[in-house]
């Protein structure tokens, strides 16, 4: 009877947001077992393999000694910084050769992982696609034409996907994952999470600065919807996902069984068809000898020039990080440290998941770097 009881209890609660957010608490990388999800087949396309090489090679990145970025005296033995900092799985690729794979603790290569806002960078690719396609006109049309239900909200009209693709639309949102009163929190256990169009408000013009916010995805994830017809799952898995080779389905964390998937949030995938997607970025949406997106597209998403006057930049990367030039490299990136990494000048791509709830103090990007310059 008591267990009956706590069921009873906890189901309830689950039943609200707030009940939810008790229950998963923070965001981590075992979330999609408690929550609804979308399948995203791989489709039948044979899988893309990549070479690999042979152990002695994995053991030589694994032990180089690579100089610390705070205290150049000091050096840090490659895998060791990985087990400090609870990593939990890490793929280097060079020329399509798999140099480095290792999996740590209870993980390993057929295990699902979350990479948290790496999807954000799957959404800017598939807005891409959508506009290739014609179902949008450019980066340049207006919000309101595909949500309707924002016209005349004080900014609103004015706003342009351009706007939403750089976190600077002047939405007011806040980034407070500890709030349960909070507006991401609502947007994130919520079972309808279109509500939030509701008491969407604006502190400010669009365009006026930057403040990277979820918000700004989940409406470009609902455009691509309205725009195609599709699901964001299908229209994934059409586009991208049943096209790539990939080894395995995706699942993506949805509001709740046969919802809306959360564009900002939560793919899980397996580590080795996170790298085919940045292999795709590595070749500027060629895949064997397909365009699968416009090379113009993946080129302004991951902007990287030596312009120094900040007047004549056309804006910031589209939900990708990138490095300073010569180097221009680039990194999709999620909650506590999860990397798509990809160096052009290297050919390289690098995939890391952890498993924490914390963000480390390590330069992860200037890590990787070190490792493509001076190591391979």
């Amino acid at each position: 009877m008591l267990r009956f009881l706590v069921f009873i209890i906890i189901s309830m609660l689950y039943g609200c947001r707030f009940g939810r957010m008790a229950i998963i608490q923070m965001p981590g990388q075992h979330d999609f077992k408690l929550q609804a999800s979308q399948r995203v087949s791989k489709g039948d396309k044979e899988v893309f393999q990549f070479y690999r090489t042979s152990a002695s090679e994995g053991n030589r990145i694994a032990n180089l000694r690579i100089p610390d970025s705070k205290n150049l005296k000091d050096s840090l033995v490659f895998e060791k910084i990985l087990k400090r900092n609870h990593v939990a799985a890490c793929m280097l690729i060079k020329n399509d050769s798999i140099l480095y794979s290792q999996y740590f603790g209870r993980y390993s290569s057929d295990r699902y992982f979350t990479s948290f806002s790496v999807a954000k960078s799957f959404v800017v690719t598939l807005l891409g696609i959508a506009i290739s396609e014609g179902h949008i006109t450019s980066e340049q049309a207006y919000l309101t034409k595909w949500v309707p239900e924002l016209k005349g909200k004080q900014h609103a009209d004015s706003v342009r996907l351009i706007h939403l693709l750089e976190h600077r639309s002047g939405i007011r949102f806040r980034e407070i994952p500890f709030n349960p009163f909070g507006r991401l929190t609502a947007l994130y256990h919520r079972r309808h999470q279109i509500g939030v169009l509701k008491n969407m408000r604006w502190d400010q013009a669009p365009n006026t600065r930057y403040e990277y916010q979820d918000i700004n995805t989940f409406l470009l994830g609902l455009i691509i919807e309205r725009a195609t017809g599709m699901p964001l799952q299908t229209y994934l898995e059409s586009r991208l996902w049943s096209q790539l080779g990939m080894q395995a389905d995706a699942f993506w964390s949805s509001e709740r069984a046969n919802g809306m998937v959360k564009p900002y949030c939560c793919l899980q995938t397996q580590v080795e068809d996170l790298a085919r997607f940045g292999r795709l970025y590595l070749h500027k949406g060629q895949w064997q000898g397909r365009t699968i997106v416009p090379q113009y597209w993946i080129e302004r998403a991951t902007y990287c020039d030596d312009i120094s006057d900040d007047s004549m930049r056309p804006g910031r990367p589209w939900h990708w990080q990138t490095g300073n030039y010569p180097d221009c490299d680039f990194n999709a990136r999620g909650l506590y440290d999860q990397f798509i990494y990809v160096n052009p000048s290297k050919n390289v791509v690098l995939v890391m998941i952890s498993d924490k709830h914390y963000i480390t103090r390590i330069s992860w990007r200037e890590l990787f770097r070190r490792l493509c310059k001076d190591y391979l």
